[in-house]
């Protein structure tokens, strides 16, 4: 639950109601951000009641998600999409992957077996933390990851000799940011 306050009047009745009608919840969490801007997420997050994670699996990969972690809604229709991926690269094992705005590491994840290096990075520092539990928890220990801007950790990791051949965009709502879309053409990354 997003609110603009940190108060959260009747939060002990709401919880207990959630608990009592939907027992399938495991964990419910509050995140506070009282600005106004595209981001839905503040700083602060509580938990209110449950698992401060919980576990999805994708194929034959699992994922520990925090509250903060992206992850699609539909695990069946992720499952379709992330193939769809795969199909579209081409893939022949030798490539390095980059997954931009990687959030938990999901797509990079599910692609690791297939490349022989993922790096993705992330704005939130929750979800580089799952990435990078989620790795180890999958084995795959071809991945790096790192919290920051796209549009600055690229040309950072290309100024240090790292040479993409494919990059998956999975972008917040806002859509790409242009400084990305430049670094992109820039890297002249081939697919």
């Amino acid at each position: 639950i997003v609110t603009n306050s940190e108060k959260f009047i009747q939060q002990r009745s709401f919880v207990e109601r959630v608990i009592h009608d939907l027992p399938e919840v495991v964990s419910l969490m509050q995140n506070y951000n009282p600005g106004k801007t595209s981001l839905i997420w503040g700083k602060k997050t509580k938990r209110l009641y449950g698992q401060q994670q919980i576990t999805e699996k994708i194929a034959d990969k699992k994922y520990q998600l925090s509250a903060q972690a992206f992850f699609q809604l539909n695990s069946a229709q992720t499952l379709k999409l992330y193939q769809a991926i795969a199909d579209a690269l081409n893939l022949t094992g030798k490539e390095n992957l980059i997954d931009a705005y990687c959030g938990a590491g999901t797509i990079g994840i599910y692609l690791a077996d297939q490349v022989a290096q993922v790096r993705g990075m992330d704005i939130i520092p929750a979800a580089i933390a799952d990435a990078r539990q989620n790795a180890k928890l999958n084995h795959c220990f071809n991945t790096h990851y790192e919290c920051g801007k796209a549009e600055q950790i690229i040309p950072h990791w290309q100024k240090m000799g790292f040479a993409a051949d494919a990059i998956v965009v999975d972008p917040p709502r806002t859509g790409l940011d242009r400084k990305l879309i430049s670094s992109i053409i820039q890297s002249k990354i081939k697919s």
